[in-house]
């Protein structure tokens, strides 16, 4: 049986990201994976707990996450990480470190977005820039995103495959 981890950071609200994580952990379990997530407050674990799959809780916000996230990649043995949205991906990437399994990150949104302040606009293509050095590939959602993140964060082009929604 294959073992995936699904992971998905803190988000104020359940937009697309989410819609799409859920979507995943769904199919996953339905088609017989073994699948463990990590979530980051007890409101995304609901919408998990009917797909019959592992959940961890991680408050990314928190240094003790990094020697969590390490005790579950010990543990779970998964065979592939696919993380969504930034944070938890650079978190888990860094950790991942350690452990080499296969990662790869799903990234819905453009770098440079309006609910960013100005230093974030700055450090964000800096952070995608590092990120993709960290993990095995990149989704986007469009080729429209992948030209953006090819271009704001200079990211090589076959690091990133598109999958549409």
């Amino acid at each position: 049986m294959k073992r995936i981890m699904l992971a998905i950071g803190p988000s104020k609200e359940i937009g697309g990201a989410q819609k799409v994580f859920i979507t995943f952990v769904r199919e996953f379990s339905r088609k017989g994976y073994a699948v463990t997530v990590l979530v980051p407050d007890a409101s995304m674990a609901d919408f998990v707990r009917d797909f019959n799959v592992k959940t961890h809780i991680i408050d990314y916000s928190s240094i003790t996450c990094l020697f969590k996230i390490a005790t579950i990649l010990r543990n779970e043995r998964v065979e592939i990480i696919n993380t969504f949205l930034t944070n938890d991906s650079l978190i888990i990437s860094l950790v991942n470190i350690f452990y080499r399994i296969p990662i790869c990150c799903t990234l819905l949104n453009a770098i440079i977005h309006e609910k960013l302040n100005k230093i974030q606009k700055l450090a964000y293509p800096v952070f995608y820039y590092i990120l993709h050095k960290m993990c095995d590939g990149i989704i986007v959602n469009s080729e429209q995103n992948k030209s953006h993140f090819i271009e704001t964060a200079s990211i090589k082009p076959d690091a990133i495959k598109v999958i549409f929604s």
